[in-house]
């Protein structure tokens, strides 16, 4: 493999038959390999006082499936300097691989290993590599370079210093004669109120639809619509805060350029801090959705990202409703339980808690305010706090619904989700947004698939190996499977068998392979990974048997 570039490995075990002659060779038996812990370790030679030494003691783990043991091993990163400088005189470099298995510690603890596999690697040098390794440790990724250090210590005190990034918050959306929109609030906290204008009274006109038009920054914030019904734009200036040790921090939301999003890569060479926006109308869910991606640096393609504004359109106003208040829990609990029951079309539109200087509102999929929110099939709202979150005594939970929606308002071309329904594709990285995980995928993010294409619905029942097509760089892997039903779902292996998903691609906990979700009135068993690469993907969905 060349060097600096991440490989896993997947070993296939087996041993040698009892009678030698055998024709074939047989599995081994896994508990003979399911070890507390496992190590990896790579050396250009036998010499234990020279280097280069690389070593890693995680992205390692003992993958099971019908007829297959796999040990998966991730090889710890080679582009160190020792082994580029040795690479670059002599093209390519052997290394001595060893991977090992422990119970009750490890090497350095003395401890005998259960198992140890050797394997030789060849290491290639590469016509372009990457900017210079980073300093201190960097093999083992639980280890962060001084770089690194610095950009989360930046980033976690940037909230805190003058000039916070403003945030607008749908408020109330009613009719009215005429179009009118106001922001309420001081920055960086503001709610957008809107009035759309509707056909004469037992006569409708046609739906209106609202696209974001100009968003800039401006010392007191407005928004106007124009236009006339039904096709109107939206233009907001939203307040910026005063400017402090954060620079250009303060700004409002302004973009240099704006376009579709696939004509985004234009402007991948562009210099850092280039901002582009692009908006995205949908005219079944009503909404328009602002997407605004910053360069992070000059490298190419080196996007943020996105920020996302989106605006409800409806038909019907967006109830606002009375906010839930609640106080910390006494035993210590970062848990919240929030029945439902009585808004069956709620959901939980913001957490806050009261501090000295006001109230204070928490950050979602955070450390410091919301890690996760699950509605579970009891119509009861499950919200955890982050350990960081700083001490409180009370707080409230505001709640949002849409009105006036009943079953036939979905869109037709999107078959409704029954208990015998399975759906199977990708996710792309513009519909993910947010999503870090197959696990947290929702109703709206499976219609909006449904609607682009990139996800199939049918009923369920078994497949042989099907496509899901070229599935992008970036993109999840997703399949959903009735909870009631005894499917299961495998990725072909490229070679002429199967193999489950990648739970750890890219980042713990990105894939699943059987983890039970609920969206809307189905329980599903959700399978798939992340996407590091562009490349094809074909699966299996089998019927299994407790045999």
């Amino acid at each position: 493999f060349a060097i600096a570039t991440k490989v896993q490995i997947w070993m296939d075990l087996c041993k040698t038959p009892t009678e030698r002659d055998a024709a074939s060779l047989e599995r081994v038996d896994p508990a003979d390999y399911t070890c507390d812990s496992y190590e990896i370790s790579l050396d250009g030679d036998w010499d234990h006082g020279t280097d280069p030494k690389l070593y890693r003691v995680t992205g390692i783990s003992l993958v099971i499936v019908p007829g297959h043991v796999y040990l998966v091993v991730t090889l710890p990163d080679t582009g160190t300097p020792g082994l580029i400088a040795k690479v670059d005189k002599e093209k390519s470099v052997s290394l001595n691989g060893e991977v090992s298995g422990y119970n009750g510690g490890g090497a350095a603890d003395g401890v005998p290993a259960e198992f140890t596999i050797q394997f030789t690697v060849t290491v290639r040098n590469r016509v372009f590599r990457p900017g210079e390794p980073p300093e201190d440790v960097q093999n083992d990724p639980l280890y962060l370079s001084n770089a690194q250090v610095r950009a989360l210590i930046a980033e976690a005190t940037r909230s805190t210093t003058p000039g916070p990034a403003n945030t607008l918050a749908i408020g109330t959306v009613a009719e009215g004669d005429a179009p009118a929109a106001t922001i309420t609030g001081s920055s960086p906290n503001q709610t957008l109120n809107l009035v759309l204008k509707t056909g004469a009274q037992g006569n409708p006109g046609p739906a209106n639809t609202l696209a974001v038009g100009t968003v800039s920054s401006g010392a007191y914030p407005s928004a106007t619509i124009t236009g006339a019904s039904p096709n109107q734009t939206l233009n907001l200036v939203l307040q910026q805060g005063p400017k402090g040790d954060q620079g250009d921090k303060g700004a409002g939301i302004e973009y240099d350029k704006n376009g579709e999003i696939s004509e985004r890569a234009a402007y991948d060479d562009e210099l850092k801090g280039f901002r582009y926006a692009s908006t995205v109308t949908d005219s079944t869910a009503k909404t328009s959705t602002l997407y605004i991606w910053t360069k992070l640096s000059d490298e190419h393609a080196d996007w943020s990202d996105p920020l996302v504004l989106t605006v409800f359109e409806r038909e019907k106003a967006i109830a606002v409703l009375k906010p839930v208040e609640f106080s910390a829990p006494t035993d210590g609990s970062r848990h919240l339980e929030l029945p439902l029951s009585a808004y069956p079309a709620a959901t939980v539109a913001a957490v806050c808690i009261d501090r000295p200087a006001g109230e204070l509102l928490l950050p979602y999929d955070n450390a410091r305010g919301i890690t996760e929110i699950v509605k579970d099939s009891d119509k009861v709202a499950h919200i955890y706090f982050g350990t960081l979150v700083p001490e409180y005594a009370t707080g409230r939970i505001y709640l949002t619904q849409f009105l006036g929606l009943s079953s036939g308002a979905v869109n037709p071309d999107i078959p409704n989700p029954t208990p015998g329904t399975m759906h199977y594709g990708y996710i792309t990285s513009e519909v993910a947004g947010a999503l870090v995980s197959v696990t947290q995928i929702t109703g709206a993010i499976l219609e909006a698939t449904i609607s682009a294409g990139t996800i199939i619905s049918g009923e369920a029942g078994t497949l042989g190996k099907t496509s899901l097509g070229t599935v992008p760089e970036g993109a999840f892997i997703v399949a959903l499977v009735p909870a009631t039903s005894s499917l299961s779902v495998t990725k072909f292996d490229g070679i002429g068998g199967q193999v489950v998903f990648n739970e750890n691609n890219g980042l713990p906990g990105t894939g699943a392979n059987g983890t039970e979700i609920t969206i809307g009135e189905t329980t599903y068993r959700v399978y798939g990974e992340f996407k590091l690469n562009e490349a094809e993907i074909f699966i299996y969905i089998d019927e299994v048997t407790n045999a």
